[in-house]
């Protein structure tokens, strides 16, 4: 599978995909299309070899700044390192785009995610205490994407 670019034309897809990946905690059309709309969106996703849509990583690059907004690959697709590739696509884009840093929140329960983010050098920079309306906290997670300049000389 490789990395695609998602569209409006994504839009129904994406949203069955929501409702079977997060059953509790899916993003409405409404979110997921006002997403896709963003001038500064960057959405992309995996399809299987017949087609289906298997996974999708919506985020924006705004200058030197991306945000990875929602990760999700379906349920049956889980454990084949779909979400790691994805997000190493994702990672490439962003930098491609002059992204400097790649930033995200995730749920302080979410270890799973956690163990993906760690894996590609993500590193927690902070929490946000009763974040999700559950009273849940966000971890907030980076990764440095192109190197800092060095200094210049005096």
């Amino acid at each position: 599978m490789m990395a695609c670019t998602l569209g409006i034309t994504d839009l129904d897809e994406i949203v069955a995909l929501e409702a079977r990946a997060f059953p509790a905690g899916a993003w409405d059309r409404g979110a997921v299309q006002g997403s896709l709309d963003d001038r500064f969106g960057l959405h992309l996703g995996l399809r299987a070899e017949d087609g289906a849509l298997v996974a999708v990583a919506l985020g924006v690059v705004i200058f030197e700044h991306a945000e990875l907004l929602r990760i999700l690959v379906a349920p049956e697709q889980r454990q084949r390192g779909l979400g790691r590739a994805l997000l190493d696509a994702l990672v490439q884009a962003c930098a491609a785009l002059g992204a400097e840093r790649l930033s995200l929140e995730v749920r302080a329960e979410n270890g799973p995610a956690q163990a993906l983010y760690t894996a590609i050098g993500m590193r927690q920079v902070g929490r946000r205490r009763d974040y999700y309306v559950d009273g849940e906290d966000a971890l907030l997670y980076a990764i440095d994407l192109l190197p800092s300049p060095a200094p210049e000389p005096r």
